[in-house]
């Protein structure tokens, strides 16, 4: 079977009279492997690595919502460096994490719940 995996982001902003292009992008791809999770991690405030389970090997694409009402989830690609967040009640997409890359994750002043969905690729 072919387009296993299946991707639609949009991102659309508007103020002042100017707006963003309201385009939404989709896309598809074979699924090379036969593992994929759905799975809930706690994140406390002491950073740690993403769990995608056991059997989830790289490259695989990955879901992250951080499913706190209160606080941001901070992540990165390398021990204690972090490139962004992910704002309470909102989520992240990494449509390809490479073999041997590792994403950190620490919380906000306190421990966070998230929803994790990774396929391989």
């Amino acid at each position: 079977m072919a387009n296993e995996i299946q991707v639609t982001t949009k991102l659309y902003s508007s103020k002042g009279g100017a707006s963003t292009a309201n385009a939404t992008h989709n896309w598809t791809a074979n699924m090379s492997g036969s593992d994929l999770i759905t799975l809930t991690q706690v994140i406390g405030t002491t950073e740690e690595s993403l769990s995608v389970g056991p059997d989830v090997g790289a490259p695989y694409a990955v879901e992250v919502v951080n499913l706190d009402s209160t606080n941001y989830i901070e992540f990165g690609f390398s021990t204690g460096t972090y490139v962004g967040r992910i704002p309470a009640g909102q989520s992240m997409l990494i449509p390809y994490v490479a073999s041997g890359v590792t994403v950190y994750l620490k919380a906000n002043t306190a421990a966070c719940n998230i929803l994790t969905t990774a396929t391989e690729l």
